[in-house]
């Protein structure tokens, strides 16, 4: 059986809220308050809002709106406020409506793409009432609108605003922002199922969240397995999406709505995880399980290249030894600001006649264009330690890495230590490493710790609003099923035009026109009665004798 409702969606149809009156007369205590709507001049389309008991500020505010019937496009909408004596003795049944106010909608002003307005009210002999207004919000279906700018700029229409406009727009905002996200909709697919939005939400949610979080946690160990985990979850969701579109494409389930969802939620994981993964989780996964190493400004290096932590030894026979020495800085002016880079030296490294440095202390925006370096704790006596900043994916780990993420930065830092090196007859060894130079390693990590909670709840929230947005709009518009997506028209092999056999063919009637005549059947049914009350049929054959074709 054909749906009734299927080509409901073929005609024009419109359904209006009334929200609330301002501005009434004053009319008394014992009145209450209600308004109509209807196509103008079609009283069986009316209906009315329930009864509020403010007489002058009445809000009705009915959720959803109701549908006028027998409105076609081109009628205008009658609005009107009507009275009823709450306080009288007569029976509620033989109490007549008195009209307050009332206002009309011309139909161009709202169709074809809706309206959320405030209407100014008139007497019902039409003289205005001075500050009186209607708020209304009317939503067209079945018809083709204007583009999603032309609907979003709608909204921002201010044309009519005033203080009680905005008044009721701020008490009204849930609803009206609900009503407006329905109106860019459009109207919901027919074969929806709302069995199906939880899976549609909560598949690609669940997916994100789980690779997201799991890479952020294992790859520092194992980044083989984290790959794995990535492709054979992207290979089911191909497979489920293959699945929806073949073997199961009559399945209730919307096999192929998920596999796209989830493609999407392995992508969004991939670029959220990378993210994350390079701008806090890598250093602090470093400095977390990194080795500990205590040095000299003359100790090589590359015999520190896995170093996560530094310990220089800046006390010497009771006098500073190693420090940063920011009378050698250098800063190099970037798009992101001054990056700077300082010299780790001691005195045996500082009387050579060319100073070879092994380890830079680095920051941003804290040094002038030479010297004046204030980054960290560079100037605190007791600071002594070096953290170790990660490099590059295609150098080794610490090596020439930069900040505030990993590898960020590094060409800027590189061409600091290059102009410092040249102006004050420095040479920045092989494998040289870039640190931050601190009092205690726990600043920094723990930096690095609070950016990694940070990223777990904006990843959170990321997923709960995006996935739940595409669940619900797939859901709403029954997109990836037969008939909302051109993927299966394709697949969808056309049927096949039934052509009856030559036999079949050779007896097919005759089409009349005027150049063809029909020539008369040479049999003639029969109708007999029977002896047992029941009636023969007999085909006789105008050329030979009847034949009986039973009762």
């Amino acid at each position: 059986m054909v749906s009734q409702l299927r080509g409901m969606g073929n005609r024009p149809r419109v359904k209006v809220r009334i929200v609330a009156a301002t501005g009434l007369p004053e009319r008394g205590s014992n009145k209450s308050t209600h308004a109509t709507c209807m196509a103008k001049n079609k009283k069986s389309s009316m209906f009315r809002t329930k009864d509020a008991w403010d007489a002058r500020e009445p809000i009705w505010d009915e959720p959803g709106g109701q549908m006028v019937m027998r409105w076609v496009p081109g009628d205008a909408l009658k609005f009107c406020i009507m009275d009823k004596d709450r306080g009288s003795w007569v029976p509620n049944m033989m109490q007549s409506d008195a009209t307050v106010a009332q206002c009309e909608l011309r139909s161009d002003e709202y169709f074809p793409n809706g309206l959320q307005t405030s209407l100014p009210l008139f007497t019902a002999n039409g003289y205005p009432i001075p500050g009186a207004e209607l708020r209304v919000e009317v939503q067209i279906y079945g018809v083709e609108k204007t583009s999603l700018g032309g609907k979003i700029s709608g909204l921002m229409n201010v044309a009519n605003w005033d203080m009680r406009s905005v008044k009721h727009g701020i008490e009204n905002a849930p609803s009206a922002v609900i009503a407006a996200w329905y109106n860019l909709l459009g109207e919901p697919a027919d074969d929806r199922t709302k069995g199906d939005l939880g899976m549609l939400i909560g598949l690609p949610f669940i997916i994100f969240i789980f690779l997201t979080w799991m890479s952020w946690a294992v790859r520092h160990f194992n980044t083989a397995a984290v790959v794995m985990i990535f492709g054979l979850t992207f290979l089911i969701a191909v497979g489920m999406g293959l699945m929806g579109v073949t073997t199961h494409k009559k399945s209730k389930i919307p096999f192929f709505a998920i596999g796209c969802l989830m493609l999407i939620s392995v992508i969004f994981a991939v670029i959220f995880s990378n993210l994350g993964w390079n701008n806090e989780w890598r250093q602090w996964w470093w400095m977390k399980t990194g080795i500990q190493y205590s040095a000299s400004a003359a100790t090589p290096a590359e015999a520190r290249s896995d170093a996560a932590v530094i310990t220089f030894q800046n006390v010497k026979a009771g006098s500073a030894w190693t420090s940063v020495d920011t009378s050698r800085a250098a800063g190099y002016r970037g798009d992101g600001g001054i990056y700077c880079a300082a010299p780790i030296l001691d005195p045996t490294e500082a009387l050579g006649d060319i100073m070879r440095v092994n380890y830079w202390a680095i920051g941003i925006n804290c040094c002038d264009d030479f010297g004046s370096f204030t980054c960290d704790d560079s100037r605190n006596v007791k600071a002594g330690v070096g953290v170790v900043m990660v490099g590059s994916g295609s150098q080794r780990v610490g090596q020439g890495g930069g900040m505030p993420c990993a590898s960020c930065n590094t060409d800027e830092f590189r061409l600091a230590t290059l102009k410092a090196a040249g102006v004050f007859n420095m040479v920045s060894a092989p494998g040289a490493l870039y640190v931050r130079y601190v009092t205690n390693a726990k600043i920094i990590e723990n930096q690095y710790l609070a950016q990694c909670v940070f990223s777990f709840f904006s990843s959170l929230l990321f997923a709960i609003v995006f996935f739940g947005t595409i669940g619900f709009i797939t859901n709403y518009k029954a997109l990836g099923k037969p008939g909302h997506f051109p993927l299966y028209n394709l697949l969808t092999p056309k049927p096949k035009k039934f052509v009856p056999p030559p036999e079949v063919q050779a007896k097919q009637p005759m089409v009349i026109t005027e150049d063809t005549a029909v020539e008369e059947s040479p049999w003639t049914l029969v109708l007999s009665p029977a002896t047992n009350g029941q009636m023969n049929l007999a085909a006789v054959n105008n050329q030979d004798t009847p034949g009986n074709y039973g009762t």
